[in-house]
């Protein structure tokens, strides 16, 4: 019994971190989704209302992200607004591993060398998914040739 419930506590403890970390790589559309769910409560907005304001921000944030990326064609101006979305996730991810590693009996330094890695892991992905390139047209790839 006791090797299930450490198996099932490693499981859920593995599925917490891929979760935490998929959100952290979406950091900036679920600080603007808070923000403004937060600013419509503390109007009288409601609760139910303050919460379908905040979703519909940072859904709407992250679809004109991920369209102004894929217009773009200078890779100066992808880079900008990739590091847009990746400098508050490589934070996110930052704070996350410092506050998480706290919790262990690390020192103060390696508290500081998770963190820097972790923020460096996290906004690396955050940049990876966002600056690449924008793939070529499927259907020019997937058509058969013609003569």
């Amino acid at each position: 019994m006791l090797g299930l419930t450490m198996l099932l506590g490693a499981v859920g403890l593995g599925a917490f971190c891929r979760l935490f970390y998929n959100a952290t790589i979406y950091a900036l559309p679920c600080f603007v989704g808070l923000f403004v769910g937060f600013f419509a409560e503390s109007t009288g907005a409601g609760l139910s209302a303050a919460i379908t304001f905040g979703v519909a921000a940072g859904v709407l944030l992250l679809a004109i992200g991920q369209k102004i990326l894929t217009l773009l064609r200078s890779p100066f101006l992808r880079a900008i607004v990739a590091l847009t979305f990746a400098v508050p996730a490589a934070l996110t991810g930052y704070f996350a591993v410092y506050n998480l590693a706290g919790l262990t009996a690390a020192t103060s330094i390696w508290r500081q060398v998770f963190a820097i890695a972790g923020a460096l892991a996290v906004g690396a992905t955050a940049w990876q998914r966002l600056a690449s390139p924008p793939d070529a047209d499927t259907r020019d790839r997937h058509s058969p040739a013609q003569p």
